[in-house]
């Protein structure tokens, strides 16, 4: 196996080891931007994409950590398993998923109207 390593989605070096195999030794269909040589894209090269296609979307200036947590977010509020969801984001345990969502489901809605009622008597 390979010792080179690439840096993960936050920045941390993975290593050859465990769960976290390096880039250098995945297939290029598991990468989700090869190059096209199939190799890992640049931090540099990836960001200028994200900031064109920001522009292109005429969207406000965002980070591509940002589209991570309103994904995971959306996928949740959207009945997606959390597990599912911690596959998808890449997460090895569920509790960094569960952080890393910022969820606002029908139940915490209800839950802040009804003691909006109670305290303000709002309907």
């Amino acid at each position: 196996m390979s010792t080179r390593s690439a840096r993960t989605p936050n920045g941390r070096r993975r290593g050859s080891s465990g769960r976290n195999t390096t880039f250098s030794s995945r297939p290029a269909e598991d990468l989700l931007f090869p190059t096209r040589r199939g190799r890992p894209m640049e931090r540099s090269e990836d960001y200028k994409m994200w900031k064109a296609l920001l522009k292109q979307a005429g969207v406000r200036e965002a980070r591509l950590h940002d589209a991570r947590h309103t994904a995971g977010t959306l996928l949740v509020e959207q009945g997606v398993h959390i597990r599912v969801v911690q596959e998808i984001l890449g997460h090895a345990r569920v509790t960094t998923t569960e952080r890393y969502t910022h969820v606002a489901s029908p139940q915490v809605r209800d839950a802040s109207e009804r003691m909006g009622a109670a305290l303000w008597g709002e309907d």
